[in-house]
């Protein structure tokens, strides 16, 4: 039996930083959404206490300083003291959207394979620092909103799992989370097993 457990932070979202190729200019800009990130999250982007896990994080146009253009890479924080490096595999998608908040814990929204902008094996540094990852197919950011999903399928669990740097959205629903025993489809809804609302 496949147990999927589901998160939902009212409040926290997942620090994430962008290299742009922006259309109007033809250059490189960062845009850092979050800041260095005040909050601790264990399940965003990823949760490797379990075997597989997923996140979809939604960041607003404003975050995105409402200009279109090409993401390159993307850089996560990591905010633990704990000195380990595991070694994960990860697939991540990205969309753009009008959706601007979820309104429960499975409220998941469909990707498509042919969203997918990264795949491949992830270390992650024992540092609390930012870690990049330079996308295998560039995006193309039209300015709207961005929904990113993050899929972990490494297959197997770490004992001492890490955090990330976060930051608050007020009451809105931006970010949610499962992990699983097994290996799940993260496309299509995965089905409900044991839903899980942290409450916070």
């Amino acid at each position: 039996l496949t147990k999927i457990f589901y998160i939902m932070k009212r409040i926290l979202l997942f620090t994430m930083m962008c290299l742009f190729g922006l259309f109007s200019l033809n250059a490189q800009e960062t845009i850092t959404i979050g800041g260095d990130g005040t909050s601790t999250l264990a399940e965003r982007p990823v949760y490797i206490g379990y075997e597989y896990s997923m996140s979809q994080l939604l960041y607003t146009a404003e975050e995105m300083n409402n200009t279109a253009g090409t993401i390159s890479s993307i850089s996560f924080k990591r905010n633990d003291a704990f000195q380990h490096a595991p070694s994960r595999t990860w697939k991540i998608y990205m969309i753009n959207t009008d959706k601007d908040a979820f309104s429960s814990a499975t409220d998941w929204v469909t990707f498509q394979e042919s969203d997918l902008v990264f795949q491949g094996d992830v270390t992650i540094p024992q540092a609390q620092d930012w870690f990049t990852l330079d996308l295998t197919a560039d995006f193309e950011y039209t300015g709207s909103n961005l929904l990113v999903l993050c899929y972990d399928c490494t297959g197997d669990w770490v004992s001492m799992p890490l955090t990330y740097a976060g930051y608050t959205t007020g009451t809105t629903c931006r970010s949610i989370a499962g992990y699983s025993y097994s290996s799940f489809e993260p496309l299509n809804s995965p089905s409900i097993d044991l839903p899980y609302d942290d409450g916070s």
